[in-house]
């Protein structure tokens, strides 16, 4: 009989889930009802979703300790974030047998509370960098594990690294920076006031290309007049390769702190050197020479003339950025179930 295995769907990825059931674990996912229904429906039929009535949080955490308790008896209780609705539900869970070990994977620090049912034996935590590792309390701290991981192998497969084509000494060189949040449109206004910055000649050499739909009445005022500027929509999913092959370097000057976007580490695959600000945990990323890390426009358009005026330095680091990025930051569900929660896959 293949293991069993318990998930809360909340900040995991959808492909996590798949990955567990192709492995050979029966998985159960409790889901909020206004979300799962097209999430789900290219889900293995061995998933077993189960929703929860709309409660609100304490609710929720109320019927999910029932429903472990009347579903049955799980090896691993899998967390994503979890907000502190569920705080209590989880302790009553854990005290009445309904799960063997918890694990999490936080993209962000647990409140005190969560982080207390984390201490002691029957646990594993995992942070998905230094940054967010470093921030946990210091009775946890030394317990939790870096596991990054932030595309899928499928996604990583999908890239091009521009070693297999492009010109390097192409002119303009082209500086991509793409808008995923409300944090990307205040980075992308950073980065034009950086490039206005740089001196003609120097300004000539370079084009950024801005991608996204957010702020964009205000960054086109921004970037009024500036032929080195230009604005395009948003990039869907599967022509972010394309897009990326066409770029030699990518800014990422405001993100989620402690956490890497997807398309940045895509980039990095693309041999693409990173550009990103210092200060949110993305310096890990680029520390070993795949890019470059400071704050504020100055040493943005520093980082940037740097990159303009050095086909070679782009193409180190670049070269750079794809080990780093194949080494940490492409998800492995079954080196995570292996190496972290010491299971044996079934498949």
């Amino acid at each position: 009989m293949a293991p069993s295995g318990g998930a809360d769907a909340e900040g995991l990825s959808a492909e996590i889930v798949c990955d567990l059931a192709r492995l050979g674990f029966r998985v159960t996912v409790p889901a909020d009802p206004a979300w799962h229904r097209p999430l789900v429906a290219g889900w293995p039929k061995t998933v077993r979703v189960t929703t929860s009535p709309p409660w609100g949080r304490a609710g929720w955490a109320m019927w999910s300790a029932w429903h472990g308790l009347v579903g049955g008896s799980f090896d691993v209780c899998l967390l994503g974030d979890v907000g502190p609705g569920l705080a209590w539900g989880l302790r009553m869970m854990r005290r009445l047998g309904v799960f063997g070990r918890l694990a999490l994977r936080a993209r962000r620090v647990p409140t005190p509370g969560l982080c207390r049912l984390f201490v002691g034996g029957g646990t594993v935590v995992t942070a998905a960098s230094r940054f967010v590792r470093d921030q946990f309390p210091d009775s946890l701290r030394a317990e939790v594990r870096v596991v990054s991981g932030v595309v899928t192998r499928a996604e990583a497969d999908a890239v091009m690294p521009r070693a297999a084509g492009g010109d390097a000494e192409r002119t303009p060189v082209r500086f991509g920076l793409f808008i995923e949040s409300d944090a990307g449109v205040s980075g992308a206004r950073e980065a034009i006031a950086a490039l206005r910055t740089l001196p003609p000649p120097i300004r000539a050499l370079c084009k950024l290309v801005v991608f996204g739909g957010a702020g964009r009445e205000g960054l086109a005022r921004a970037a009024a007049g500036e032929a080195a500027i230009a604005l395009r929509g948003p990039v869907k999913a599967a022509d972010r390769p394309a897009t990326l092959a066409g770029l030699d370097a990518l800014i990422v000057a405001h993100a989620t702190a402690g956490l890497a976007p997807p398309v940045m580490i895509l980039g990095m695959l693309t041999e693409l050197p990173v550009i990103v600000s210092s200060g949110l945990g993305l310096e890990e990323w680029v520390e070993s020479g795949g890019g470059m890390s400071g704050q504020g426009s100055e040493n943005l358009a520093a980082a940037a003339q740097a990159l303009a005026q050095d086909a070679r330095m782009r193409a180190q680091m670049g070269a750079e950025a794809r080990r780093v990025a194949l080494a940490g930051g492409v998800w492995d569900t079954r080196a995570f179930v292996e190496g972290m929660l010491g299971l044996v896959v079934p498949r």
